[in-house]
């Protein structure tokens, strides 16, 4: 069995290449390579410097080099993330509150909300990469509470919207309808293709949890 240091590198490895978009076929080879030196160093008493170096990051861009990236998969997760967090953005509010008023698009999210999604996106790479080989457990928190923070600016144009009204356009409900039903099907389309059956669980859920928080706001406050 591996010690925790070797299993360590291994996991910070295999999530730093898929942050940088390698291959899936390049990173489990390398893995499954790589997990048979640190076993059989291990048993020479050899550590994880001494088989791969002192600096685990720059062998991994070393690695990075020297294999190929999946276009393809990476813009199809690019896709779904995309799909998948507009859905959780409009979806509510299209098919399911206020049905009986138009939907209201506002200056505000318009402008803000493609801001935030791209924050969000460039934000989960930069996390992903931050947080390999990271061993001071400050700087992982504070990467973390960065990416927290970033999950909850959607609340901040909510709000904005509400101060600062700009409203651009109303859709009718017959077009609101169409919209948000297109969207929905798209986005079960997509994530379905990218992550299997698995994906009508990563779209529902958090819509589902949506409502959940709602009604128990409405319930207990």
């Amino acid at each position: 069995m591996l010690s925790q240091e070797s299993r360590d590198f291994l996991a910070n490895t295999g999530t730093y290449l898929t942050a940088k978009g390698i291959s899936e076929q390049d990173i489990e080879s390398f893995l499954e390579d790589a997990e048979l030196h640190l076993t059989e160093g291990e048993k020479r008493g050899k550590s994880v410097e001494d088989i791969f170096g002192d600096s685990p990051k720059e062998y991994a861009n070393q690695l990075v080099k020297e294999m190929q990236v999946d276009y393809k998969r990476n813009l199809a997760w690019l896709a779904t993330a995309i799909m998948s967090i507009l859905c959780y953005w409009t979806i509510p509010d299209l098919l399911f509150r206020n049905l009986n008023e138009p939907y209201t698009i506002s200056l505000i999210g318009l402008i803000g909300y493609p801001v935030i999604l791209l924050l969000m996106i460039v934000g989960g790479i930069l996390f992903l990469r931050g947080t390999s080989f990271q061993r001071s457990m400050l700087k992982k928190g504070l990467l973390l509470f960065g990416a927290v923070i970033l999950t909850y600016l959607p609340i901040l144009i909510m709000f904005l919207n509400n101060w600062y009204s700009f409203p651009l356009y109303e859709l009718p409900q017959l077009g609101r309808y169409l919209i948000g039903g297109v969207m929905l099907l798209i986005t079960t389309i997509v994530n379905v293709r990218s992550l299997g059956w698995i994906g009508l669980l990563v779209l529902g859920i958090p819509i589902f949890m949506i409502f959940m928080v709602e009604q128990i706001v409405r319930v207990y406050f």
